[in-house]
């Protein structure tokens, strides 16, 4: 059924689910009254927004108004704070591989012409696409700008069907449909519908998780067409109030006063963060591991932010009282059970650390989006006699890294005997990869894993340290235990840097020699000083038992 029908939906739905957004409306299908709804929607939007019509005020777009769905803060500070530049996400981040996809899903539609003008030409790109729209040798527009009500979209490929009829193709990276990707869908609906073009359905496309790729991409088989007309007639009554409300947030001189909590990871990790928490304590309640909503609320609405001041018989479970308690004396605590580790964790040993990537797109033959290749290793090894003797390998991404990285990793793991400490179970899930992969090395990787020990777990587990915050990242603990040891100095600061260095060294064609060269030195350096920060772990935890 044609979404422009179902937005005519009488007053009676409209009210019934603005009170319940998640209410199926698939039992109202028989209903003929369908225009109550379109005048209601219009209107609704249309009064609110009329109060400031006279306001030079910021439009929306789809990324402003997911903002704003996430909270009123950020939309704020996305449209008016500068000391946070806007800048092209690069390649192999999770933006980039967005828009990397977002323009390789435009194969889809052979034929279709794409609304280039810069980002901030709106007249421009509005005029272009009405011209694209009359054209009827056009099949499909991408980058489609249209507004309503002050808000601009760009549909990702607006398509055109027979009689007239529109549909809306939204592209995402993402291997399944989630409820903010129906929010953003509804969004475009609705200016879409408001801008006179009669939408027969919405379809969203995202990525084939189980796309094995062959030497060249089939790009349908890549990506997944789905109709999700149903999925969003949810999530339309309450559109034009929320438009609403975002233009009252903007229309604001000062930031929303909005506490920092777990909305700011949901759905998106927010980037105005470490700028919203730079007045909480180093010990602020947040970082006592797995608190919960109502727990942190409770602490926190009652005036307590420091772990210092939790009360004494505040409910807490075992882990989460370590914290708290080194937090309050200020002391370093080992569990009584630490003891039996120490066995496992006598010299001689190894410290191991890998870095891998996963592309939206396949690079590889016979890989699939977002599998994990692993591409990188770095090996320290202690004999007991006062220096670490250190092994590393970087693949060239020329070809597929896994056999090398595999081959050269037995090599050095054969050459050292021990046991080898990791950082968190993630090294033993590669390993079991690689021998599920490659059958002919699978005992000799089989034997690596029985060596292997969750350094992680040990020290989560059984220690705490107040310089620790509450958290047993590696990059939280090595340098509360060695002071000395930083990665400030590095351009490459943590995995997810890595994985999108590499994945630039292998899929960027604009990357220069000298800039590939520099991001292989970076990534040598960064993976060395992990297993180099491992070893400072284990050295603390031996020395202070």
């Amino acid at each position: 059924m044609r979404i422009s029908e179902v937005l005519r939906r009488n007053n009676t739905s409209t009210k019934r689910n603005c009170a319940h957004p998640q209410t199926d409306w698939h039992s109202d299908r028989s209903s003929n009254d369908l225009t109550k709804l379109t005048r209601e929607l219009t209107k609704d939007g249309s009064v609110k927004h009329s109060r400031n019509l006279s306001w030079s005020r910021p439009y929306l777009s789809k990324t402003r108004y997911m903002c704003g769905r996430q909270c009123s803060k950020k939309l704020w500070m996305t449209v008016y704070d500068d000391a946070e530049p806007l800048k092209e996400p690069l390649p192999g981040t999770r933006k980039g591989m967005g828009i990397e996809a977002g323009i390789k899903a435009r194969l889809l539609w052979p034929g279709g012409v794409l609304v280039d003008t810069k980002w901030n030409a709106f007249a421009e790109a509005i005029d272009l696409t009405k011209c694209l729209i009359a054209d009827p040798t056009v099949p499909a527009i991408f980058e489609a700008a249209l507004s309503h009500h002050g808000v601009l979209v760009r549909v990702d490929a607006l398509e055109r069907l027979s009689g007239g009829r529109w549909r809306l193709n939204e592209v995402k990276s993402s291997t399944r449909i989630k409820d903010e990707h129906l929010e953003d869908v509804a969004l475009q609906t609705y200016v879409v519908f408001g801008a006179g073009l009669e939408l027969a359905d919405a379809h969203l496309v995202h990525i084939n998780d189980k796309y094995v790729r062959d030497e060249e991409i089939d790009w349908n088989a890549l990506f997944c067409r789905v109709d999700v007309s149903d999925n969003v007639i949810p999530f339309l009554p309450s559109v034009p109030a929320r438009i609403a409300n975002m233009h009252e947030v903007l229309c604001s001189t000062e930031a929303p006063d909005v506490r920092p909590s777990r909305h700011c990871f949901r759905p998106h990790d927010c980037e105005f963060w470490h700028r919203c928490t730079s007045h909480k304590p180093k010990d602020w309640i947040f970082h006592v591991p797995r608190i919960s909503s109502g727990d942190f609320d409770a602490l926190e609405l009652s005036g307590i932010v420091s772990m210092r001041h939790v009360p004494d018989d505040f409910p807490l479970k075992p882990n989460q009282k370590r914290v708290v308690d080194a937090a309050k004396s200020g002391k370093v605590y080992r569990s009584p059970e630490f003891a039996k580790f120490l066995p496992l964790l006598a010299l001689p040993t190894s410290y191991v650390d890998f870095e891998t990537f996963s592309p939206a797109i396949p690079i590889y033959p016979n890989t699939r989006p977002y599998q994990r290749i692993p591409f990188q290793w770095s090996w320290h090894y202690n004999d007991g006699s006062g220096s670490l003797i250190h092994s590393d390998f970087l693949a060239s991404g020329d070809i597929d890294p896994r056999r090398e990285f595999s081959e050269t990793l037995l090599l050095a793991s054969e050459r050292f005997p021990g046991a080898v400490m990791a950082w968190s179970q993630f090294e033993e899930k590669v390993v079991r990869d690689m021998a599920e992969l490659f059958p002919d090395l699978a005992e000799r990787l089989t034997a690596l894993l029985y060596r292997v020990i969750d350094l992680l777990e040990i020290t989560a587990d059984h220690t705490a340290h107040p310089d620790f915050q509450g958290s047993f990242s590696i990059k939280a603990v090595p340098p509360a235990v060695a002071p000395d040891l930083t990665y400030s100095d590095l351009d490459i600061a943590d995995g997810g840097d890595a994985s999108a260095a590499f994945y630039r060294i292998v899929a960027d064609p604009t990357l220069s020699a000298e800039a590939r060269d520099a991001l292989r030195q970076s990534l040598l350096a960064y993976c060395q000083r992990d297993t180099l920060a491992l070893a400072r772990v284990h050295q603390w935890l031996i020395q202070e038992s």
